[in-house]
């Protein structure tokens, strides 16, 4: 792919992300769930461009630390990199779950996102 061509597809998420957020615009802030994997790194690194080009609600990065990998800890050092680079603050938040890894962290999340201290569920959720 030629910068070029680069270019013009981050410009159309870009514009595909606003439409999907004109009805939050007017919120405080946007909360973004932050696992550092690729999905939610893309979503908050377009988000971070386009903060620089408009006014957009301040952003701010959750990390849900379950500790179900060996690597959990490795996670939130990644997240607090990438968040610190593009001046964006980070809350870690760390859970405990019980059974069945995967069905666990969801729930986990979906009941921490919204008790977040900067994070109302109509907003968010």
């Amino acid at each position: 792919m030629t910068f070029s061509a680069a270019a013009s597809s981050s410009a159309a998420l870009q514009a595909r992300l606003l439409a999907r957020l004109q009805s939050w615009r007017d919120a405080p802030l946007w909360l973004v769930a932050l696992s550092g994997g690729l999905d939610s790194s893309v979503l908050l690194e377009l988000l971070c461009q386009l903060r620089s080009q408009q006014a957009l609600p301040r952003l701010q990065a959750i990390h849900i630390h379950h500790g179900l990998q060996a690597v959990a800890d490795d996670w939130v050092l990644h997240c607090e990199n990438f968040c610190a680079a593009r001046g964006v603050p980070l809350q870690v938040v760390r859970v405990q779950v019980d059974a069945g890894p995967a069905s666990s962290g969801r729930r986990a999340r979906r009941v921490t996102v919204p008790s977040s201290r900067h994070c109302r569920p109509a907003a968010c959720c």
